[in-house]
């Protein structure tokens, strides 16, 4: 199903965001603020993950064609 898919890639993505953006913080390059890192990071795993789920339906959609 396509949103098994959503919400796998949504949680990968988020996992890879944590550790990236805990580095800009040391860093010194990003600002860590909670209010606007959880809604970025949200809006981001969405976009993300849709895109993916629309990447993964068509592949799926195309091979089932072919056979």
């Amino acid at each position: 199903m396509w949103w098994k898919r959503f919400f796998k890639m949504s949680l990968i993505l988020a996992a890879c965001m944590i550790p990236f953006s805990i580095l800009l913080w040391l860093l010194g390059i990003g600002q860590w603020d909670l209010a606007t890192k959880i809604p970025q990071g949200i809006f981001v795993c969405v976009i993300f993950g849709v895109s993916s789920a629309t990447a993964f339906a068509y592949k799926d959609k195309r091979e089932a064609a072919k056979r």
